[in-house]
């Protein structure tokens, strides 16, 4: 068994868990949360994951009003892969940084494609950014090699 957390840092901050059994099949489900430093760590660290997918920040110019607030998510996350791999020598934690556009208006996944896979969760809008950063991950990612039979929810999502 794997388990993936996907994650959309900002204010707001999606996630997305995945969890791909011995046969290849993922179970996934996704919410959101204004997640402080400490929580996002500890929240990573209740879901002892394997592998972490993370958004970049991209910084396209200088405006009034920017929020760095991603920036610390991503460092805090950083520390945790770095930390808990530190403390473990037998388990380490791969963390893969995906480009925003992965789940942007021109991505792959759109919402329409989340509905016809059933893993649309309405009123969260930032945990499906998150499993489209997720199912990005599991079909043309390096998740790829896990997949062999497909995606869906977990029961009661």
């Amino acid at each position: 068994m794997l388990k993936i957390v996907a994650i959309d840092p900002g204010v707001t901050t999606g996630w997305a868990v995945g969890v791909i059994d011995d046969e290849g099949y993922m179970k996934t489900r996704c919410g959101q949360y204004d997640f402080s430093h400490v929580s996002i760590y500890d929240f990573l660290k209740g879901n002892h994951p394997d592998i972490i997918i993370c958004e970049s920040f991209e910084f396209r110019k200088l405006q009034q009003g920017v929020n760095f607030y991603p920036v610390e998510m991503i460092g805090v996350i950083n520390y945790f892969v770095q930390e808990q791999n530190r403390i473990s020598k037998t388990r380490q934690i791969t963390l893969h940084m995906q480009p925003p556009a992965t789940q942007g208006d021109k991505a792959y996944w759109t919402n329409e494609k989340l509905k016809d896979a059933n893993v649309y969760q309405v009123g969260k809008e930032h945990g499906r950014s998150a499993t489209k950063h997720l199912l990005y991950w599991y079909q043309f990612g390096s998740g790829f090699q896990y997949n062999k039979k497909g995606f869906g929810p977990w029961e009661n999502t």
